[in-house]
């Protein structure tokens, strides 16, 4: 099984710094649709950097 990669794609404007979470492997991805601030997705894909 591949690990899992979380990244962040850009959504909307670059000011507004709002993206989406995506979570994948090399096969396959999920993009999240919520839009959430970067500051915020980048807490998330820390904690589940550490619980995975």
């Amino acid at each position: 099984m591949n690990p899992l990669t979380f990244s962040i794609k850009q959504a909307g404007y670059e000011e507004d710094k709002k993206g989406t979470l995506i979570i994948g492997t090399d096969d396959s991805c999920i993009q999240c649709v919520t839009k959430m601030s970067i500051l915020e997705i980048e807490e998330l894909i820390e904690k589940l950097k550490n619980g995975y």
